[in-house]
């Protein structure tokens, strides 16, 4: 009786120790809303490639995700602190993400359909690169602990080369504002 008893117990304290995922983990489902309302919301202000001159809803353009999360480098770090007064909590995140274990987050969601609403193409979703001519893979975005600022990767890639840029974001009355879209590389194929 007392062994089950202290079973009993034991099963309850359990109970009580499992708590949901903290909430700016990649598992967890407000990050998951949050990130696609991000994504869906900025994608307009921010897919101007310079490989092509006009974009029209006739042209289709591959979105995929990278599984990845962006690792800027020291200037951009730099960058962030010094113009945009990114707080040392969410410079301390976005180092952090390097140790988050990549295979462990499932995949992104696109929001294919909400960007679509904010693009000035027709997005379709590609497994890779190879699977269109032209497209932008997207980030895992990081988002500072009130979800108030975000930073993601944004790379454009077509047969010609393309770039990539560092994306950050700020909540302003319930809808996400572009602070800075710095690229930081450039290629040609």
């Amino acid at each position: 009786m007392k062994l089950f008893a202290l079973l009993l117990a034991l099963g309850f304290y359990c109970l009580g120790c499992s708590h949901p995922l903290p909430h700016h983990l990649p598992d967890s489902r407000y990050y998951k809303q949050q990130e696609a309302s991000l994504l869906a919301s900025v994608f307009g202000q921010i897919t101007k490639p310079t490989s092509h001159n006009s974009i029209t809803k006739q042209d289709t353009i591959g979105i995929y995700d990278s599984l990845s999360f962006p690792h800027p480098s020291k200037k951009i770090v730099s960058k962030l602190t010094q113009e945009h007064e990114v707080s040392p909590d969410f410079i301390r995140l976005l180092n952090d993400t390097t140790n988050w274990s990549q295979t462990r987050h499932s995949t992104i969601t696109l929001p294919i359909q909400q960007i679509a609403a904010h693009a000035a193409f027709t997005p379709k979703i590609a497994s890779s690169k190879d699977d269109v001519p032209t497209a932008y893979r997207l980030s895992r975005v990081v988002f500072n602990k009130d979800f108030s600022k975000a930073f993601f990767q944004l790379t454009w890639s077509d047969e010609g080369g393309g770039s990539s840029k560092y994306v950050l974001c700020q909540k302003r009355n319930n809808g996400w504002v572009v602070q800075m879209a710095y690229t930081h590389s450039s290629f040609k194929f």
